[in-house]
């Protein structure tokens, strides 16, 4: 079993090295090959040749001769490039030094491997490389997985393990058989309790323990009228560069009422950078943004949560985010309550609440500031199943313009079901283009295409 516990955060080393260093024993077992090598450079009596046989041999035994090209090719499933793996470890941010660990893990080959929320900090195409990787006759391990993403647990696991009542049910299959067995067993304990119910009242006894469902319903207001009709958003040729040489130019794109958006690429090509061009939070180097007069916008980047002040209350936050609100403490706790936060933590610091419930004080922020149009980046990210559920139909139910970046297939498939309003954008090589079809069928031709590169490797 391995525990990615280092901090690569700080490590000067290449990526590729960070990798290869997590086999402990392979590297241990490299040193003590240089170590060899070096004294019988310095030796004429031979001393080291039996020595450094045993360790070549070790090493063979090992596969330390396609070991560097292996983790070349988990680095590269999970997003890095050639000059990516070259890099320091520590010139990455912290979503990348995720990946870096995760790659660890799967390159040491454990017995069993521990992962938690995988797919938190991997886009669309590096969470379908890690279905494949993991169902694939490569990986060798005993797999015991959490996760939030059905369509992942769907890819990878026979058997799921569900936590109720402090105790832990097991279930054959994967999600989808899971949820269908689970169904039926609440069905059959509900009707048992009716049953037992009935007998309990004709013999004056107290009525069994009802069955108890975690259940979420998120909700966003629907947007007032804007002059001008139904477009919100557009961009003409619009482009942006950075310092750091990173371009995105030529985007034509607009967003009109009631129209679902997907946007897709690979990590770092640019999801983000249009997400802040549409909000206005970036202003474009070329061509120009327009939006509707009045319009407000409902926006959710991955790193919102990281911003909020920490020393400040749920209730206070929204509060002074929403000056409307005034001193109306009241609606600030029933907007918090709505989006999942439990009332016992409407007054915590913000500092002291776990990752999704931060997502939750961040949702209901949007939702005080009724917005036209929701531009959401990884949304999804530390959100339960239920909750994710209760976003998709919210997203659903929205009257207004949703532009959405995840890699959670199944969030962006139900919000962009309806093909009469829905649209893909790929951002990749700096540009933004319509792909011609549906999300699903995108999905369907980045999975082909890992497929064929993974059996090619």
């Amino acid at each position: 079993m391995l525990v990615v516990q280092e901090d690569n955060s700080k490590d000067p080393r290449p990526v590729i090295d960070v990798v290869l260093a997590a086999d402990e024993e392979l590297a241990k077992l490299c040193a003590e090959r240089d170590e060899l090598e070096a004294a019988s450079a310095d030796d004429n009596t031979g001393n080291a040749a039996a020595p450094l046989s045993e360790v070549y041999h070790k090493l063979t035994l090992r596969g330390w001769a396609s070991a560097r090209a292996r983790a070349a090719k988990i680095l590269a499933g999970l997003g890095f490039d050639q000059a990516e793996q070259a890099r320091p470890a520590c010139t990455f941010s912290g979503g990348w030094i995720k990946r870096i660990a995760l790659a660890g893990a799967l390159f040491v080959q454990p017995t069993l491997l521990l992962l938690d929320e995988p797919t938190n900090h991997l886009d669309l195409q590096a969470v379908l490389w890690l279905e494949e990787y993991l169902i694939s006759t490569q990986c060798k391990s005993t797999l015991i997985v959490v996760s939030h993403e059905e369509g992942f647990l769907n890819a990878v696991c026979d058997e799921i393990v569900h936590l109720q009542d402090k105790k832990l049910h097991a279930y054959r299959g994967n999600f989808d058989a899971f949820v269908s067995s689970y169904e039926q067993k609440k069905s059959k304990a509900m009707k048992e309790r009716d049953r037992l119910a009935k007998a309990a009242r004709k013999g004056g006894k107290k009525a069994p323990k009802k069955w108890h469902d975690y259940t979420v319903e998120f909700h966003f207001p629907a947007p007032t009228e804007l002059p001008g009709g139904q477009h919100l958003l557009r961009l003409t040729g619009a482009g942006f560069s950075s310092y750091s040489g990173f371009k995105l130019s030529g985007v034509d794109a607009d967003v009109s009422m009631g129209q679902r958006i997907a946007v897709v690429g690979p990590n770092g090509s640019g999801k983000s950078t249009l997400l802040k061009l549409l909000a206005g939070e970036l202003a474009p180097t070329e061509g120009e943004a327009r939006r509707s007069h009045k319009l407000r916008i409902g926006l959710y980047t991955q790193h919102f949560c990281n911003t909020l002040p920490k020393d400040k209350s749920a209730v206070q936050y929204l509060l002074e985010k929403h000056p409307h609100l005034e001193s109306k403490q009241g609606e600030a706790r029933a907007t918090l309550g709505k989006f999942g936060l439990p009332k016992e933590n409407h007054l915590t610091l913000i500092d002291k609440l776990s990752g999704g419930q931060k997502v939750r004080v961040v949702l209901a922020s949007i939702a005080l500031g009724e917005p036209h149009v929701l531009l959401l980046d990884e949304p999804t990210n530390n959100l339960d199943m239920q909750s994710i559920d209760a976003l998709s139909d919210a997203l659903d139910e929205f009257a207004g313009g949703v532009v959405i970046i995840s890699h959670d297939s199944r969030l962006v498939t139900r919000v962009c079901a309806d093909e009469h309003r829905s649209e893909v954008w790929v951002v990749q090589d700096g540009m933004v283009t319509p792909y011609g079809g549906s999300f699903a069928e995108y999905r369907d031709d980045l999975l082909e295409d890992i497929r064929k590169q993974m059996s090619m490797d």
